[in-house]
């Protein structure tokens, strides 16, 4: 099931998939309309008010037109794409390449072409074709260029930062919701180490882990009467021959059964690797303190949504990767993600970049501030955040800058220490 998913879900952010369907979609209804094999469907004794000729030199004409706008989107396609690149990334073209928009269009005018050519060339066969094969023909040519504008537009949108910014920010929404319902309330404790009574599972190919189906390691797990210890989560790189997970408990579980849950591919998703997608938004930051660019204003708007995605988890915290069965007891461990973690996969790299540069710097410690000032804290939120303030005080101060940022960065961080403080006195 984990490798029908991921095929799946490969297939379906292809940029052929939809256009592909939509084409053949067109010609299986202009060989039905136009009868070009077998009787039509429709009633085709009357005498036709469309001139074949004439129709046939429309429908020509309009296909032509439709392959050569379907050129002109590819291009445009590919033109954003390389810039979408080089601008933030490239691990942003899947979120472009998503887009209904773009494999909308494209199907649009390729479909359009197909569904007059069948049309076209049953008309040039002598086919007696009714007259709806001929309006739909025209009605779906001009539908397509409908669709060019819409396109047009999206594609204006899509190359703006806030609205990339706002794309990449509603995705890791998405991952630390999907992070929220798994596992227990209670600490992981100590993961069980390798004994002689375990049964090791190890990878049959190198990559990443882009999908663990965790409910059915639990009905392994729960059929087999014993317990499966993940070793790895989702985003980790594994060798040929690595270690997936250790069977404890029982003797029964399949190794390959176990094994099958686990869909590795050469890169990292964000289908369950929650880092992955808090590197995404990060990456638009660094990449605008790069010389390069110099777009401290695109690394301010980034952290500022950074902040109001970890806002989700600020009065909960993560979390533990404890799975049980019905009957409560637990089947299933994964060592999913903390909040230092999932803090210092996103304030690291910004803290390691922004030092430097003033603005960003006071940027992120009033993100900070913004999160300490929530109405309640996780005392795990609350000791990541100190820690990271602290660590951008003293870099801060390192970098040297100028004696009036210097003040003005140590009065906002007083006032962190302060709204931190006053959480740990309403906890108490």
């Amino acid at each position: 099931m984990v490798v029908f998913r991921r095929y799946l879900s490969a297939l379906w952010g292809s940029m052929g998939f939809v256009p592909g369907l939509i084409a053949a979609a067109s010609m299986a209804l202009g060989v039905i309309l136009s009868g070009a094999v077998g009787r039509s469907l429709l009633d085709s004794v009357k005498e036709p008010a469309f001139d074949p000729q004439s129709a046939s030199a429309v429908l020509t004409s309009l296909a032509g037109g439709a392959i050569t706008v379907a050129a002109v989107v590819l291009s445009i396609t590919m033109v954003v794409l390389s810039s979408a690149s080089s601008q933030f990334g490239p691990r942003l073209l899947p979120n472009f390449m998503r887009k209904s928009g773009t494999k909308l269009a494209m199907g649009g005018f390729v479909g359009s072409f197909a569904y007059q050519i069948v049309v076209a060339s049953a008309l040039g066969l002598g086919e007696r074709v009714p007259d709806l094969a001929v309006w739909v023909g025209i009605v779906g040519s001009l539908a397509a260029f409908a669709i060019l504008l819409a396109f047009v537009q999206m594609v204006s949108r899509f190359i703006q930062v806030p609205y990339i910014i706002d794309e990449v920010t509603h995705d890791l929404h998405r991952a630390l919701e999907k992070l929220a319902r798994h596992g227990s309330a209670e600490p992981m404790g100590e993961m069980p180490g390798g004994t002689g009574q375990a049964v090791t599972v190890r990878s049959d190919r190198d990559g990443y882990v882009q999908l663990i189906d965790l409910d059915r390691l639990v009905q392994l797990a729960t059929e087999a009467g014993g317990c499966i210890v993940s070793r790895v989560r989702a985003g980790s790189f594994v060798p040929g021959n690595g270690t997936l997970a250790s069977l404890h408990g029982t003797s029964d579980l399949e190794v390959h059964k176990v094994r099958a849950c686990f869909g590795l591919g050469p890169n990292r998703s964000q289908a369950q690797d929650v880092e992955f997608a808090i590197r995404q938004l990060v990456e638009i930051a660094v990449r605008a303190l790069s010389p390069g660019i110099n777009d401290p204003h695109t690394a301010i708007n980034a952290i500022d949504r950074l902040a109001g995605a970890f806002a989700d988890i600020a009065a909960c915290g993560v979390r533990s990767g404890l799975l049980r069965d019905d009957q409560g007891k637990v089947r299933l461990r994964v060592p999913l993600p903390g909040v230092d973690d999932l803090f210092d996969a996103a304030y690291h790299p910004l803290r390691q970049n922004a030092r430097a540069v003033e603005a960003v710097a006071i940027a992120l410690l009033d993100s900070y501030r913004a999160l300490a000032d929530l109405p309640k804290l996780h005392p795990d939120v609350r000791g990541a955040v100190e820690k990271h303030a602290r660590l951008l005080l003293e870099d801060f101060e390192v970098a040297k800058p100028s004696e009036y940022d210097l003040q003005e960065f140590r009065k906002r961080f007083d006032a962190l220490m302060e709204l931190l403080a006053a959480q740990d006195s309403s906890a108490a």
